[in-house]
């Protein structure tokens, strides 16, 4: 096979926060260097290498000769590729498009390390890895001018060319790490699930290019309706500070204050500024003095303020009453027959600005704190300290969600005042200012929109330990549900009112991957026969008849319906936390319920699922256990200046993909010896997590590979079905309406193909279970009007009610004819 090597040093104006974007109008591709690699076969060609320089954006669009894909280029790849692949994008679409048709793949050096790392090298720099592989490290003089605003095209041309295109540059240290991480991928069999995620990567490149579009006028009214909100919380939380708080300290009580909001919550020292008397070195009170007529009668003087004596018009002098005298005037100097003043000590003490300190009790219940006592000083505190030597707990929107579950006072509120400010800050747009009113610091996604209502996010292959996305800049990952937030709204399709922006969802996802990754036959026949799963646990809870829960939770005319539905909601936040790996107390912390109601709900989900524990106990933890006993322990610090020696173990999923874990250390009370032992382990929260999340986000992954590749083959619809994010379990796409229902059906259907494709490449998941699609679509995210899915939960739309049957039987067909493509047969 024949690779292309290539990289880039490009103009570097920034744009909407990315650097060096091919968005800016002014950015070009200064140089650029690759070469050719045949390798194979147990033989490796590298042909010589080659350079161009661009003296400008003229320069450069007019004389660039593409990406150099001739036809025998069977891959191309690049340190962080997705960068080089906006260009492509952007400039040499269609030369890229061409190269992609024919089965051209693309390979990120980086990504492959990261998955060689078992995900710990998240980001990882090409300097930094390069001599993993027989590189070298370079003197980074270049980054150096970068990072001090130096323009690439400014930069010493030898220098920079030095960089890129020199015996130890990028271009080389980028082919070892190719060829070095291609053979360790092959030799660890993890080659195949490597270039599957490869092209999951190609699918959120075409992501990253095509962007959202943002309705400006809507994103404008959510922000201001979230300012208006915030506004009047601000009011709100005022009832919450204590009766008997000093004035002074209710005016400046600071809710943005990690010190403030913890002494209210958790207990402790507020500190205010306030009026205190001041005292000399002795303690003596120091008493204001004002100037006062001075007077002197014989050899004795004194002072007395104006307000006890009357002033004479006549000799325009003050008079003492009391001492029947007036006021006595300079006899030389200056201001000779003047009346003269001195100063007066007045009994009102000197008063100066003083740290106060007011000792709040806190919110918290004596039951409550010590229920969450543990978690509050193992999780929740750091070093910093108030006044009084007491942690500062953290009161971040995780801790406050822990609270608000455990009904402690005013935390509900708390917790919508750190939604509403985090959604103006995520999602809207939150300035801060300097003292002069400079603009201090800009966040929310708003900030990132283009002049053509577009935001091209970014979406991060490498940054997570599970192997799973993020995102940044902004962060369109976390975009809230529709019932719990309008953000939604303001995403709209480019096509306006001939457009509608499509979301197909996994149902269950993660569910569906526990019983695929364990084999548990229960988990099974409850997905093949759609039993709802929270019934199902409510009913081994309870020890009753599934059929008995299920008529009483489902079927809202049943006179007992209430009772039920307040049971089965009770399960649902368990069953979540429990298959995160939360521990009966971890699952009563964050669910607010009984830690005996969690020990119940774990006790009758490993009865109802008995082969799921089996899996974890003799497949994950066994593994993590006996791998550990052979690999090198690390030297690490677990405190300041406290280093343990820690083992580390993996397990390796059928896919390939290995998932690491480190031991931990913590202190336990030794019985037999009377005092405390640190003792060494593994997280079984992790194990039991890890596995399951990282491989649930293969499946996703698995499935934009094979949408990716199916929109590329009939050139996306003629560019009217436009992928543009992947969120966990779901896949959105822009669609003009005269292809929508094109669009739905093969994405629907290539996601459901999992089970049949995954048993072609690795036979050893042996999938029985399908991965049912919900998908639907509207004007905007928020707005599903049209539902294509028989797996849908919602209403079955006017537009497709009249032709359902004709609309399933093209979706079968459709499933039919794609699986035989690859030569394989339906499933389910």
């Amino acid at each position: 096979m024949r690779a292309l090597i290539v990289d880039y040093e490009t103009q570097n104006h920034e744009y909407l926060g990315h650097v060096a974007s091919p968005y800016h109008p002014e950015n070009y591709i200064v140089e650029e260097a690759g070469e050719l690699v045949d390798f194979g076969n147990g033989a490796t060609v590298i042909h010589p290498r080659w350079f161009t320089r661009y003296e400008s954006r003229e320069d450069w669009l007019s004389r660039s000769p593409g990406i150099r894909l001739t036809p025998d280029v069977g891959i191309i790849v690049a340190h962080n590729l997705a960068y080089e692949a906006s260009w492509w994008l952007q400039f040499h679409r269609d030369e890229f498009m061409a190269f992609l048709k024919r089965g051209g793949r693309v390979y990120c050096t980086a990504y492959a390390h990261y998955l060689l790392s078992n995900q710990q090298d998240q980001y990882p720099a090409l300097d930094d890895i390069a001599v993993d592989y027989g590189g070298t490290h370079k003197v980074d003089g270049v980054k150096a001018l970068w990072e001090a605003g130096v323009l690439t095209a400014d930069i010493d041309p030898e220098l920079l060319h030095k960089y890129l295109y020199g015996p130890g540059g990028d271009i080389a240290n980028t082919t070892k790490v190719f060829l070095g991480s291609w053979q360790q991928l092959q030799q660890r069999g993890m080659l195949k699930m490597a270039l599957v995620r490869m092209d999951a990567l190609l699918y959120n490149i075409f992501c990253m290019h095509n962007g959202l579009k943002v309705d400006r006028e809507k994103a404008a009214e959510l922000k201001k309706e979230n300012e208006d909100r915030l506004a009047a919380l601000a009011g709100e939380l005022g009832t919450l500070l204590p009766a008997d708080m000093p004035q002074e300290c209710r005016e400046q009580f600071n809710w943005g204050s990690d010190f403030d909001l913890s002494a209210l919550i958790f207990g402790g020292p507020i500190v205010y500024t306030g009026r205190v008397n001041r005292t000399d070195d002795d303690g003596n009170l120091i008493y204001e003095k004002v100037d006062a007529p001075f007077f002197k009668q014989g050899k004795e003087t004194w002072t007395t303020p104006e307000g006890r004596c009357t002033f004479d018009e006549e000799s325009g002098l003050w008079y003492d009453t009391e001492r029947k005298c007036h006021q006595a005037r300079y006899t030389a100097g200056k201001n000779k027959g003047q009346p003269k003043f001195d100063k007066f000590v007045t009994d009102t003490p000197q008063q100066k600005n003083a740290d106060l300190l007011y000792q709040s009790a806190g919110l918290l219940d004596p039951d409550q704190r010590e229920l969450l006592g543990e978690v509050m000083e193992d999780q929740w505190t750091g070093k910093r300290k108030l006044r009084d030597g007491t942690p500062v707990y953290s009161t971040a929107g995780d801790v406050l969600d822990v609270l608000a579950a455990h009904n402690v006072e005013g935390t509900k509120l708390l917790q919508e005042q750190a939604k509403v400010d985090k959604d103006l800050g995520a999602f809207y747009l939150k300035q801060t200012f300097n003292k002069d009113g400079s603009v201090k610091k800009t966040t929310g996604m708003l900030q990132y929109v283009d002049e053509d209502g577009f935001i091209h996010h970014t979406l991060n292959c490498t940054s997570t330990v599970t192997g799973r996305l993020s995102s940044n800049k902004p962060n369109l990952q976390q975009i809230p549900r529709g019932d719990t937030s309008r953000v939604k709204e303001m995403f709209i399709s480019r096509w306006g009112d001939d457009g509608v922006v499509l979301q197909e969802d996994y149902s269950a996802l993660e569910t569906v991957g526990l019983q695929v990754m364990s084999g548990d036959q229960a988990l099974k026949s409850a997905l093949l026969e759609g039993l709802d799963m929270h019934s199902m646990r409510l009913a081994s809870m309870e020890e009753l008849p599934y059929d008995y829960v299920v008529a009483r939770t489902k079927d809202k005319t049943h006179p007992d319906h209430d009772e039920w539905d307040v049971k089965r909601t009770n399960v649902k936040p368990c069953a979540f936390q429990y298959q995160y790996g939360a521990t009966a107390y971890g699952m009563a912390l964050s669910t607010g319920k009984t830690k005996e109601f969690c020990e119940a709900f774990i006790a009758a989900e490993k009865a109802a699922f008995p082969e799921v524990e089996e899996w974890f106990e003799n497949s994950v933890f066994l593994a993590v256990e006996d791998s550990a006993m052979r690999n090198k322990p690390v030297r690490l610090e677990v405190a300041e200046g406290v280093y343990k020696m820690l083992r580390w173990g993996t397990y390796i999923a059928p896919s390939g993909t290995t998932y690491q874990f480190r031991q931990v250390t913590k202190s336990r009370w030794d019985y037999a010896t009377k005092k405390h032992v640190d003792v060494s382990e593994f997280k079984i929260p992790q194990m039991r997590n890890y596995p399951i999340q990282g491989e649930s986000g293969f499946f996703v992954q698995l499935s934009c590979a094979l949408l990716i590749r199916y929109l590329i083959s009939v050139d996306f619809y003629d560019w009217k079905a436009l992928p543009i994010n992947t969120v966990h379990d779901a896949n959105y796409l822009d669609c003009h309406k005269s292809v929508v229902r094109q669009a739905a059906m093969v994405t629907e259907c290539i996601m459901e193909s999992i089970p049949e494709v995954m048993n072609s490449y690795w036979p050893q998941y042996n999938c029985t279970v399908p991965f049912p699609v919900a998908g639907g679509a509207g004007p905007s995210m928020a707005v599903e009007d049209c539902v294509f899915s028989e797996h849908s939960a919602k209403t079955e739309p006017e537009l497709f009610a009249a032709d359902k049957e004709k609309w399933m039987g093209e979706r079968k067909e459709f499933k039919r004819q794609y699986l035989a493509s690859k030569n394989l047969e339906v499933q389910f």
